[in-house]
């Protein structure tokens, strides 16, 4: 890489704050856009070279867009969350290089979504509980892989030809394996991004960073076993509360694994994400659909999972600053029998 403003990052100290979710992806198009090279391994889906740069990057000033100007946008991720002594934890991942010719970079035309409006938290999370309870379970045969399709816009500030501050669409595609929820392939606006060797076997000790079915469906359906089940599998943080923390990490455990939980798992999770403290509610629409957002704030950044308020189901998450959101997507998922079936 030799853009200058990418290169300069090398330079700035450590202790920066963590990386937005918005931040790293604004470097992911950037590298990308220079056709950079394949990078090491990191969490599950997260480009890790983008990960690493955006410390700088986000110390460095970014444009965030009101609610009612954004639409539905691809969750690009955030590097792992540093432990006490500030190591960052690996996590066993594809890497997202970039093919020559690109063709990875959105260029679609800005969109847009509905205004919000602020709900009972309590209320909506009463709902939500009485609308899942029942729901099943998926279940995972041998050789089964979960396909996720993540459908919205992401940010171009000055990063390809649009005007600054708009949301253009994008489209991802990943295939899961089940035993640890690596992505064995992954296609991003129609190009290709292989994989850089995810692990074959299960994971020794399964987590909320590297899930499996059976673990999955093993999760404790009490919210206070459920917490510490979860939180045991992150360590420790300095930056963030535990309720930060889990708010971020859910997000991305839903992203591959959502379809395996169980009806009382899921309630048993609503009830924990009630206990948190900094939370609210609102009431959106993405592409003419209505969703219920539960947010949780801290320090002005917070983290949000979107809901299906009809089933109860989680269906999509969001992140941002104050009081605008950075990045918003929706999921759909399905189980498939080979890598590259839809």
């Amino acid at each position: 890489m030799t853009d200058p403003d990418i290169a300069a990052v090398r330079e700035l100290p450590p202790g920066l704050p963590e990386p937005t979710d918005e931040s790293v992806a604004r470097t992911w198009h950037a590298m990308t856009r220079k056709q950079a090279a394949p990078a090491p391994r990191r969490r599950r889906w997260v480009p890790a070279a983008a990960a690493l740069l955006v410390a700088g990057v986000a110390a460095g000033g970014i444009t965030l867009l009101p609610e009612r100007d954004l639409g539905p946008a691809i969750e690009v991720g955030v590097a792992p969350s540093p432990s006490a002594s500030g190591v960052t934890p690996s996590r066993p991942s594809p890497s997202l290089p970039s093919k020559a010719g690109g063709g990875a970079i959105p260029t679609g035309a800005p969109a847009s979504l509905g205004p919000s409006t602020p709900i009972d938290v309590a209320a909506a999370i009463d709902t939500l509980m009485t609308a899942v309870a029942d729901s099943p379970a998926q279940t995972v045969q041998p050789g089964q892989f979960l396909y996720t399709r993540m459908t919205g816009v992401t940010s171009v500030h000055g990063l390809v030809d649009q005007e600054p501050g708009q949301m253009v669409r994008d489209d991802t595609e990943l295939w899961f394996a089940p035993e640890g929820m690596t992505a064995k392939a992954i296609t991003r606006n129609g190009v290709d991004l292989p994989p850089d060797g995810a692990p074959e076997s299960p994971p020794e000790k399964p987590s909320i960073w590297q899930p499996t079915p059976a673990w999955l469906a093993g999760l404790p359906t009490d919210p206070t076993a459920l917490r510490a089940e979860l939180l045991a599998g992150m360590g420790e943080n300095q930056k963030r509360s535990a309720d930060s923390l889990l708010a971020k990490e859910i997000g991305e455990l839903l992203v591959s694994s959502e379809p395996l939980l169980t009806g009382d798992v899921r309630v048993a999770l609503l009830k924990m994400i009630k206990r948190w403290s900094g939370l609210s509610a609102r009431e959106t629409v993405v592409d003419d659909r209505k969703v219920w957002g539960l947010r949780r704030t801290e320090q002005g950044r917070f983290d949000e999972i979107l809901f299906d308020p009809a089933t109860g189901l989680a269906v999509g998450r969001a992140s941002g600053e104050g009081g605008k959101v950075s990045y918003q997507v929706l999921w759909t998922h399905k189980l498939v029998r080979q890598v590259g079936e839809r």
